[in-house]
């Protein structure tokens, strides 16, 4: 693997007019690497291929218990994993949940209840009103 730096220094050195050859000296790498670096028109990266992770097999289980409930405790659901032989972190859970979870938050379609006048009703039976027999009272005491 290249460095970012010896691609620098290749390209650098041959906008002064510098042979390969000349360059790989200088450098002290081959007149191959040389060329290989001049071909390489951005500087060379470093590039993982993504490993699976130890949640994967196990996704579907989790987005049933979101669908479910999409407020389901991460703890509640690792407890389910590890019965069904999950042995990855709750990191690595948390994560995904907070990753997946915003989806079935949205998703999730709740019932709007209407009612039709009469069908439903909400009241307060008091037996006398509010404040006494309906005579007013004074500061003193005195009822007026």
């Amino acid at each position: 693997m290249y460095s970012v730096h010896d691609w620098a220094d290749v390209h650098r050195l041959h906008r002064t007019g510098l042979s390969q050859a000349v360059i790989a000296r200088r450098l002290q790498m081959s007149r191959n690497t040389v060329a290989r670096l001049l071909k390489l028109s951005e500087p060379p990266r470093y590039e993982r291929r993504p490993q699976p992770s130890l949640l994967d097999p196990f996704k579907d289980s989790v987005a049933a218990m979101l669908a479910e409930d999409p407020t389901v405790p991460s703890t509640v659901v690792i407890e389910h994993l590890r019965r069904d032989g999950y042995a990855g972190g709750r990191t690595i859970l948390k994560d995904d949940l907070q990753r997946v979870r915003p989806q079935f938050m949205a998703a999730r379609a709740y019932q709007r209840t209407t009612y039709f006048p009469g069908e439903v009703g909400q009241g307060r039976l008091v037996a006398h009103p509010p404040g006494g027999s309906g005579r007013q009272r004074s500061r003193s005491g005195i009822h007026l």
